[in-house]
């Protein structure tokens, strides 16, 4: 959120988006639904009212409108959907498969789970970034990285929300399960002790080979195990005391470190040193290249952030670091290091550097002037082979155009 504030002002465009909604379902969905679906109210099914009511009790939200539908959906699927404006209720839509395959606590989890989403204004941020981006293709790349990035955050919030209601470990991690698979309780044939092993093994696979699958949620083993170190946390034990009082922890060090080894895994970082030194190199010399005028224009600063984001989560923090302590100092370590640990790299390095002066076919002077003194100054290249490099450059531009 804080690297996103940075890139878009978030706080005043969620302000914005709050006075004028954009998306959200319509007063002719609405009341389609109540036409043609089943509404969980009068009597219809007491099994789901009665976790619907006591859901909506235990966070607080009796008085909150909102109303749950039944639909007929193969898929299993709870959604929550918010009104274009504030007269109608919020909506939740539980297909039919989910409430037929679910035992209570599960239903109450995944009610608590979208429910979550509501109490923290989860909605609120895309909101936000829609009156920027109206089509997520006008995204810039940092704006997609960082907001993914932070939606999977979210779910992992949401689904603290859904241990809370559902009041039991085990029934919210064999709901994660069956979201996954579509396997009824009966058909999973793993106990808690069971299901925390197979999430570890995946977990443990997935750092052995560094890779992070492009999901919307986090991988259900990541969710599992962040949920099982909430279940075990002080914060946990904190929230669900009847009378909490003012004793909240205010840091949880065994939650932050279990956590933080979980989110390396959904978090896009350097995934080594070289790859760390290529990032700073890079977008060193970039800095230097587009503040050489004195001025850094937002077209050019969302280039730089596009480039880190190849390789950071939150460019801004990377971006924040370099042009405070000093772009000079950064790329001649990340030269040093590469002319001493794999030279074959600067070439790719400058090709890259080469490509940012040359994306939009422009070439300011000063632009080409500084590239030129840096590849002679830091990475030991001619004059000749620095313009060789930015011809190439052009030329590749041309071939993806």
């Amino acid at each position: 959120m804080e690297s996103l504030s940075r890139s878009v002002n978030l706080p005043i465009l969620r302000r914005l988006a709050k006075e004028n909604p954009l998306s959200g379902y319509s007063r002719e969905y609405y009341y389609s639904l109540k036409a043609t679906t089943l509404p969980v109210k009068g009597g219809i099914n007491r099994r789901l009212e009665d976790i619907f009511r006591r859901v909506r009790s235990e966070l607080g939200l009796l008085d909150e409108p909102i109303e749950m539908f039944v639909v007929i959906e193969e898929s299993f699927n709870c959604h929550l959907e918010i009104a274009s404006n504030k007269v109608l209720p919020s909506i939740l839509r539980l297909s039919h498969t989910f409430a037929q395959t679910l035992n209570e606590k599960e239903i109450a989890y995944v009610l608590g789970h979208e429910l979550g989403h509501l109490i923290f204004e989860h909605g609120e941020t895309g909101e936000a970034l829609s009156l920027l981006y109206p089509k997520k293709d006008s995204m810039p790349e940092h704006i997609k990285r960082q907001y993914k990035y932070l939606h999977q955050l979210q779910e992992l919030s949401a689904d603290r929300i859904g241990l809370i209601t559902s009041g039991d470990l085990e029934a919210s991690l064999r709901m994660l399960l069956t979201g996954a698979s579509g396997l009824p309780e009966n058909l999973l044939n793993l106990d808690l002790e069971g299901i925390l092993d197979y999430a570890q093994k995946i977990v443990d696979d997935l750092k052995g080979i560094n890779i992070q699958p492009e999901l919307s949620h986090p991988g259900t083993p990541i969710r599992i195990l962040a949920l099982k170190a909430f279940a075990d946390s002080e914060l946990y034990k904190w929230v669900i005391n009847d009378e909490p009082g003012e004793n909240q922890p205010v840091q949880d060090p065994m939650l932050e470190e279990k956590m933080g080894e979980l989110l390396s895994l959904i978090r896009v970082y350097p995934s080594d040193t070289q790859e760390y030194w290529l990032m700073i190199g890079e977008a060193a010399a970039i800095w230097m290249i587009i503040s050489a005028d004195k001025s850094v224009s937002p077209q050019e600063r969302e280039g730089l952030l596009d480039v880190i984001s190849k390789f950071c989560s939150c460019p801004e923090t990377v971006a924040r670091e370099i042009s405070e302590k000093g772009a000079e100092t950064f790329l001649e370590v990340a030269v040093n290091y590469f002319k001493l640990n794999a030279p074959s790299k600067l070439d790719g390095m400058i090709g890259e550097i080469a490509l940012f002066i040359v994306r939009d076919k422009r070439i300011e002077d000063k632009e080409l002037e500084t590239f030129i003194e840096i590849m002679g100054k830091y990475f030991g290249v001619e004059k000749s082979s620095a313009i060789l490099a930015i011809v190439a450059a052009l030329r590749v531009t041309s071939r993806e155009t």
